[in-house]
C-alpha cells in the first residue's frame, strides 16, 4: 500500500465541531447560499452540514432506490408498456402461474381506471369516494392495509 500524503487521519469526538475546508465551483456555492437563505437565513456552514448528513441517511433503502431507478429508466426508454412488461415478467421473478394472475389483476385495475369507458353514475371522483381502496390498489390487487380498513369502515357505516 503506498504511503498516504498529507496529515494523518484522526477520529474526532461525535459532538465536536471540526473545521472543514474545500473548494467548490461558483455555481454550487451560489446554490448553497440561496438554499441557506430559503431555509430561514441558515448559515452556509449549517446548510452544508445538513446536506452532508442527509446524504448519509437516504430516504429509501438501496433495493427500493434501485427499483425506482430501473422503473424510471424503463419508462423513459419504452414508456408505460415497458414498465408493465417488466412488472409482469421480470421484477420479482414471477412464475408463469403468477404472471397469469398478475396479468388478470392488472387487466382489472386498468379496466376500472379506463378514461375511455362510458360514463356511469358511479365513475370518476364519485367512484373514488365510494371505493377509496380501489383507487390505490397495486398490481397484486391488494390495497394497503390502512386503506383496506378505511374502505371496510365506510361500507359498514352505509
Amino acid at each position: 500500500m503506498p504511503k498516504r500524503i498529507g496529515r494523518p487521519t484522526v477520529r474526532r469526538d461525535e459532538d465536536e465541531k471540526v473545521p472543514l475546508s474545500t473548494r467548490i465551483r461558483g455555481k454550487l456555492y451560489n446554490q448553497l447560499i440561496d438554499a441557506a437563505i430559503a431555509h430561514g437565513d441558515r448559515s452556509l456552514g449549517s446548510e452544508v452540514e445538513m446536506r452532508l448528513e442527509q446524504s448519509f441517511n437516504p430516504i429509501l433503502p438501496d433495493e427500493h432506490r434501485n427499483l425506482m431507478m430501473t422503473l424510471g429508466a424503463l419508462y423513459l426508454s419504452g414508456g408505460p408498456a415497458a414498465v408493465l412488461s417488466a412488472l409482469l415478467t421480470t421484477i420479482g421473478n414471477p412464475s408463469p402461474e403468477e404472471q397469469v394472475r398478475l396479468y388478470e389483476r392488472l387487466g382489472g385495475v386498468l379496466e376500472r381506471h379506463n378514461p375511455y369507458k362510458p360514463v356511469s353514475h358511479k365513475s370518476g371522483f364519485i367512484a373514488a369516494a365510494a371505493e377509496p381502496a380501489a383507487m390505490t390498489e397495486n398490481i397484486t390487487g391488494q390495497a394497503p392495509e390502512r386503506l383496506r380498513k378505511i374502505g371496510s369502515n365506510d361500507e359498514e357505516e352505509r
